[in-house]
């Protein structure tokens, strides 16, 4: 069973009434109005504000970087958007819309998160465990993050999957020969041998043969 299956009542919880309005003395900025399938944030985002739905629904989604999209969960009125690396301004892992009424939610950028954790103990806890519930589960799941594109074993291919573990940053691994994939990407692009491993990018950014250094531009502060 997967995390969201075990422990999705404390990745995704619903704050009630009292914590609302404990939660809403630390919002950054006065609530927003989106229209249906509006985007509220987008993976790669940094310094993303945590959402607090106040009305509709948020659909949030995970995506790699070959586009490949896939639903993780609907935040409805109570619940709140955002993972642990936002915390520190990285990019975001995942993106979410307004469903399909639209939302109404309140914005909370970092600091004010920081705020919210230490001023109110008990939303804090709930906000924490969520972000760093939701971390774990989408480096578990995987379909998030980068897609890398290179041959097995490959030194370079194992530093950079090394430096992306390093940092918590999920990618998935593609045969540049043997997978399918991989390969029509190679071929698309006319990849040269000496030009691997490709970093694929959720913002379809394309780097080839990238050092730990450009890499990490895409998902640190």
């Amino acid at each position: 069973m997967s995390l969201i299956d075990t422990r999705g009542h404390q990745m995704f919880p619903v704050l009630d009434a009292a914590q609302i309005e404990t939660a809403k003395r630390f919002a950054s900025g006065a609530a927003r109005d989106f229209a249906p399938g509006a985007p509220v944030y987008d993976v790669g985002e940094r310094h993303a504000p945590m959402w607090l739905v106040v009305t509709g629904e948020i659909e949030v989604v995970r995506r790699d970087g070959l586009n490949h999209e896939a639903a993780i969960t609907t935040l409805c009125a109570g619940q709140f958007s955002g993972e642990v690396g936002q915390l520190a301004g990285r990019g975001t892992l995942a993106a979410g819309r307004a469903g399909p009424t639209g939302c109404t939610a309140l914005p909370f950028d970092p600091a004010h998160v920081r705020a919210l954790v230490v001023g109110s103990a008990e939303v804090g806890e709930i906000v924490m465990r969520a972000f760093i519930l939701r971390r774990v589960g989408l480096l578990q799941e995987g379909g998030a993050g980068s897609v890398l594109i290179g041959r097995p074993n490959a030194p370079e291919l194992v530093r950079l999957q090394g430096f992306l573990g390093r940092n918590g940053y999920p990618c998935t691994v593609l045969d540049a020969s043997a997978d399918e994939e991989g390969r029509a990407v190679v071929e698309r692009l006319g990849v040269q041998p000496q030009e691997l491993p490709l970093m694929l990018c959720p913002n379809g950014t394309v780097l080839k043969r990238p050092t730990d250094a450009e890499a990490g531009v895409y998902f640190t502060p």
